[in-house]
């Protein structure tokens, strides 16, 4: 196994649960900072801010994947042949079916499939202004010469005109992160509306909580599986009617 080049990705140490094949408990592996979401709730903007980053060479745009430019990008091979090059597709090993929506199968003990990744929609074309380059390779100018977060680039941030969900949203509305959602950047192959950023699936928290402007869930996951302390048991099914909203499993959509 060649080591891959990880100069310019910011690495740290930490604790993995490994899901793959006969990989056993938790190891204490070197990981890479690929991508990073920052999220904040200014005044006036209930729905938050949503900015998302990668490191710079994660993988090209798909109308240019095709190009051997002499990039050793981390997600996409340009050389690659055989049946499973398609991008932004998650194959099964075990069964050879390939798709845009992710089944992982825990009794599938076979060697992981590398997904080919590419962005759909280019950086300057989410943003309608065309600047976020611009501004990339402007903060790259103005950092010091020798900080690792020079080889990052702000891929947009999105929010909107009137602190809703509504419409009206601004910034890029087709937001997108490489390594997070990788398979969700054009959402009509599974059969739903083309991906609208980060409202795709956040704006469907409060919908699941049945309540408006974000309530309770805030339009964060982290609430999905929440409980309240002292009203599930072990013995008791995961729906647990006698304790509120907040003990209640939410649903994925």
């Amino acid at each position: 196994c060649t080591p891959e080049d990880t100069s310019g990705l910011y690495l740290t140490q930490a604790d993995i649960d490994p899901f793959g094949p006969d990989l056993g408990a938790v190891h204490d592996v070197t990981v890479a900072l690929v991508g990073l979401h920052i999220v904040t709730k200014p005044v006036n903007h209930p729905e938050w801010v949503w900015a998302t980053f990668e490191f710079a060479d994660n993988a090209p745009d798909c109308s240019g994947a095709s190009n051997r430019d002499g990039t050793d990008w981390l997600f996409y091979n340009p050389s690659c042949e055989g049946p499973f090059c398609e991008t932004n597709v998650y194959c099964d090993p075990c069964s050879g079916n390939c798709g845009a929506e992710v089944t992982l199968d825990p009794q599938c003990k076979a060697t992981p499939i590398p997904t080919q990744v590419c962005r759909y929609y280019p950086i300057d074309t989410m943003n309608p202004s065309g600047t976020v380059s611009q501004l990339n390779a402007s903060v790259v100018r103005s950092a010091p010469a020798d900080s690792i977060f020079g080889s990052y680039q702000l891929v947009g941030a999105l929010y909107t005109q009137y602190g809703s969900t509504g419409g009206n949203d601004t910034g890029s509305p087709f937001l997108a992160n490489l390594t997070m959602e990788t398979y969700k950047q054009d959402d009509h192959r599974i059969g739903i509306p083309p991906n609208t950023g980060c409202f795709t699936c956040h704006s469907r928290v409060f919908t699941a909580l049945g309540t408006k402007n974000g309530g309770q869930g805030d339009f964060s996951h982290s609430f999905k599986n929440i409980q309240q302390a002292g009203a599930c048991a072990a013995s008791l099914p995961s729906y647990c009617p006698d304790s509120g909203l907040l003990g209640r499993p939410l649903p994925d959509s």
